[in-house]
């Protein structure tokens, strides 16, 4: 083994600072993301708010169109996947019939979808799929008192 013993240490100990840095900048990096979605400052974006591709654009209703105005502007093929998710949704996401628990409860469940399809397209994907877990904890109690 070359190097003194405290020379490793040095080295892990950088390491391990460095990787808490780049943890919390991500999860700084994604809690922005899921705040700007949640006030509407996404939708100032020229480029897909997933995947920051260019090009065409089309408003995603985080809630579904019929349960909240809140949108993103998202490039067609993520537009879709969001759309898949949301097909997978509990039925009343379609339904007409609105209350403002069960409107909380889908806008819940979409950012959700957001914050897993962000993860797709950054490098450091933990903090998005850890927040996106807990809201999803959140939207199973919420959605258990709209039944």
């Amino acid at each position: 083994m070359t190097g003194a013993p405290e020379d490793l240490t040095v080295i892990l100990t950088t390491a391990c600072e460095r990787s808490r840095e780049r943890t919390e900048r991500a999860g700084e990096e994604a809690s922005a993301f899921l705040e700007g979605a949640r006030s509407g400052a996404l939708n100032r974006s020229r480029k897909c708010v997933l995947c920051e591709r260019g090009g065409p654009l089309e408003d995603h209703h985080i809630a579904g169109q019929r349960h909240g105005d809140l949108v993103v502007k998202v490039c067609p093929s993520c537009h879709q996947r969001l759309t898949e998710h949301q097909d997978s949704w509990d039925p009343r996401w379609q339904d007409a019939n609105r209350t403002s628990a069960l409107d909380r409860s889908l806008l819940l469940r979409g950012l959700v979808d957001l914050l897993e399809e962000r993860a797709r397209f950054v490098s450091e994907p933990g903090p998005y799929f850890s927040l996106a877990a807990s809201l999803r904890e959140h939207y199973a109690r919420e959605g258990r008192t709209t039944l």
